[in-house]
């Protein structure tokens, strides 16, 4: 890990356990997407079953957990940056309205959705496009209006065009 500290910062600005699946799903969306609105740690990531997943992060998530209760206060009391914090402000926006049963397969839609549109290689320039490349992707995990509804929610917030 590049940069520990900030990365123990945010874990624990987060908040989030790694207890079930649904905690890590949630984890690795809500990273990918400070990532992608500026928050910088240094994770690459690949699209896997549920969307974008770094296994980096999963490695140092699992680290920093699992020795938690024996680090020093000093190296978990780092500041974000004002613009790491504006990435968080970004991302709470994103998932207002979403109650907290939904966070995970929200977080898997809207984050898969991105992926397949800004960074794989494949050509996504519409709904219709999308919606066909995650059914055959995820069958029977969302509908077309849900792909829809993501859609457009990620066009309102300009993280795709």
């Amino acid at each position: 890990m590049e940069n520990e500290s900030k990365l123990i910062t945010v874990l624990e600005k987060l908040d989030i356990s790694l207890k079930t699946l649904e905690d890590r799903k949630i984890l690795q969306k809500k990273i990918y997407f400070l990532e992608q609105l500026g928050l910088k740690l240094g994770y690459d990531f690949g699209f896997y079953i549920y969307g974008p997943y770094s296994s980096d992060l999963t490695k140092d998530a699992f680290s920093y957990y699992n020795r938690k209760n024996i680090m020093s206060e000093s190296i978990v009391s780092n500041k974000l940056s004002k613009r790491d914090e504006s990435s968080f402000k970004q991302l709470n926006k994103l998932l207002e309205g979403v109650d907290e049963q939904s966070v995970a397969n929200e977080l898997e839609l809207l984050s898969s959705i991105h992926f397949l549109k800004n960074i794989s290689y494949i050509q996504i320039n519409d709904v219709k496009k999308m919606q066909e490349e995650i059914k055959k992707r995820k069958p029977g995990r969302f509908s077309n209006k849900r792909i829809e509804v993501a859609w457009n929610k990620l066009k309102r917030y300009k993280l795709i065009s």
